[in-house]
């Protein structure tokens, strides 16, 4: 691993890494990066048209651009999309630059919080129309993944965003500023 490591937040959508992810970064004063963001500003559009559009193959390809470029990255908060690391390429590329934490919360917890966000409206994964039923099915397909390459896991149902931002930055033994 390199010298200053970038903290690699990943887990499901709804799970609360853009939230963890801000926090820690302002609170260690660190580069906070958003893959999902990066996507949307490469793209020139947000990603539910982006996968509209051109589909979730071209979404996996811009991420991977996205991804690829960070690769001389050092020190950062880099909150990652949900199915970031189903690319053997990212998952190499992003264990060089850091460590993994999982963040993780019941599907029902994930799925009433994806519904309350409907700002940020992301299309689905699965084509089910159930909240629930997709978290369910995306995370009986990933969860040994984020697992296997996780540092640590939190529960961010049962710990506070401070909390996971705190552990996030002990984890990563930063200072806080």
């Amino acid at each position: 691993m390199i010298d200053d490591p970038c903290l690699l937040l990943i887990g499901p959508r709804g799970a609360g890494k853009s939230s963890v992810g801000r926090l820690a970064a302002g609170l260690s004063s660190r580069e906070l990066i958003s893959t999902d963001q990066s996507i949307e500003t490469l793209a020139g559009t947000d990603i539910a048209h982006i996968v509209a559009e051109q589909g979730w193959d071209e979404f996996r390809r811009l991420e991977s651009l996205v991804i690829a470029g960070l690769e001389d990255c050092r020190g950062a908060v880099i909150d990652l999309g949900g199915g970031a690391v189903l690319d053997g390429a990212n998952r190499e590329l992003l264990g060089r630059l850091g460590r993994y934490l999982l963040l993780l919360a019941p599907p029902e917890i994930l799925a009433g919080r994806i519904h309350g966000a409907a700002r940020r409206s992301r299309p689905s994964l699965t084509g089910v129309a159930d909240a629930e039923a997709e978290v369910r099915q995306v995370l009986a397909g990933r969860l040994e993944l984020y697992r296997s390459l996780a540092a640590l896991e939190i529960d961010t149902s049962r710990v506070a965003v401070q909390s996971a931002a705190q552990s996030a930055i002990e984890l990563m033994n930063w200072r806080t500023s």
